[in-house]
């Protein structure tokens, strides 16, 4: 798991600490609302959430876990994660469509999954992502960062 895959998943655990839960897990319900804050502009179904609920409650008691939860992040190499999903997930994040992530987008990102991220994990992020060096991310290093490049 790169880096910032990793800091992302520790991002992803401060908001799952305030997310609301019920039993010590989430039900479809509450995955529906943290996923629909998070992807406010990508439409997302129904039956897409109840379908990846039940993908990741693995033992089958309609609660998801932490460990379920991350199972994506965490059991699943990144770099298995279809390009054609992280293709849509940068095009939501690309605000102004130039093709390149600025640090506004990034932190617009996590700002939509309710994580207020400081200015020194925001640049230490960008730093790990943007291999060129160039204060953008683009495809490419996004590819790198978080999925299958």
């Amino acid at each position: 798991m790169s880096k910032a895959t990793e800091n992302f998943v520790a991002k992803c655990k401060q908001f799952w600490d305030g997310a609301e839960k019920t039993n010590g897990g989430m039900t479809v319900g509450q995955l529906a609302k943290i996923i629909r804050k998070a992807t406010a502009n990508v439409e997302i179904t129904d039956q897409q959430i109840a379908e990846m609920f039940l993908d990741l409650d693995d033992d089958g008691d309609k609660i998801l876990s932490w460990d379920e939860f991350t199972d994506v992040f965490m059991k699943k190499d990144p770099k298995k994660i279809q390009e054609n999903e992280l293709a849509e997930a940068f095009k939501g994040l690309d605000k102004d469509g130039s093709g390149r992530l600025s640090d506004g987008e990034v932190r617009q990102a996590f700002a939509a999954l309710g994580i207020n991220i400081s200015d020194d994990e925001l640049a230490n992020t960008m730093k790990q992502a943007d291999v060129d060096g160039d204060g953008k991310i683009d495809f490419k290093e996004f590819l790198k960062a978080w999925g299958s490049a």
